[in-house]
């Protein structure tokens, strides 16, 4: 099926193991997903790591200047697992009332993130984008009401 959709995908792409590589840039924190399921089609695959995933130097001075300006937030999205990662260690220092906030993730990977580092997941986006952020949001206010 993956192989049928990358020649849907790609016009003219060849199967053919003898052909060169499909090139695969990535980040240094890549999923298998995708590399085993073309490995699995027989097609070749070049990865190179192309960006690292780190956190922002300022993260947590900037969390900690917002809650002090704003007060604790209504709802969190967290966008990728590295985003749980980076934040979840510092958050109950920041937001003494941290557990009342109602966390949202954009998809299954984060979700699964939240859940391993003991964090309960109101919703998580039926899409992974901004639209499917906010409609997550609307319903969990829907919900409250």
């Amino acid at each position: 099926l993956l192989a049928t959709a990358t020649c849907l995908l790609f016009p003219g792409f060849s199967l053919d193991a003898s052909e060169k590589p499909l090139l695969f840039p990535c980040a240094d924190i890549r999923k298998d997903t995708l590399p085993e399921a073309l490995a699995g089609a027989g097609i070749p695959l070049k990865e190179i790591v192309a960006y690292c995933t780190q956190p922002h130097s300022e993260l947590q001075c900037n969390l900690e200047l917002y809650v002090k300006s704003k007060g604790t937030p209504q709802f969190i999205a967290f966008y990728s697992p590295s985003s749980v990662e980076y934040t979840t260690k510092f958050l109950p220092s920041i937001m003494p009332d941290w557990q009342a906030v109602k966390l949202i993730a954009i998809g299954p990977s984060t979700t699964e993130a939240l859940q391993k580092a003991g964090c309960p997941v109101v919703t998580t986006a039926t899409r992974p984008s901004p639209e499917g952020i906010l409609q997550a949001i609307q319903s969990c206010e829907e919900t409250s009401k």
